[in-house]
């Protein structure tokens, strides 16, 4: 049986991201003007897996790069 990519075989359903622990870890750890926090908080609270992975890069990104 084919599943589809980010879904889970025993539901069928897309796989979800909660990143309210890293968001809490962020307003934690990180003053109010890093664009990394910015640009988290943003963030719906569940992400579908592909779309969280697609954004991990720039967050590592703005996380080296300044915040």
């Amino acid at each position: 049986m084919h599943n589809k990519e980010n879904q889970d075989p025993r539901t069928q359903r897309m796989v979800k991201i909660d990143i309210r622990p890293l968001k809490a870890l962020i307003l934690e750890k990180f003053p109010p003007n890093k664009p990394l926090r910015t640009v988290l908080l943003a963030e719906r609270d569940l992400l579908e897996a592909k779309e969280f992975l697609a954004k991990l890069e720039t967050w590592l990104n703005l996380l080296k790069g300044g915040s």
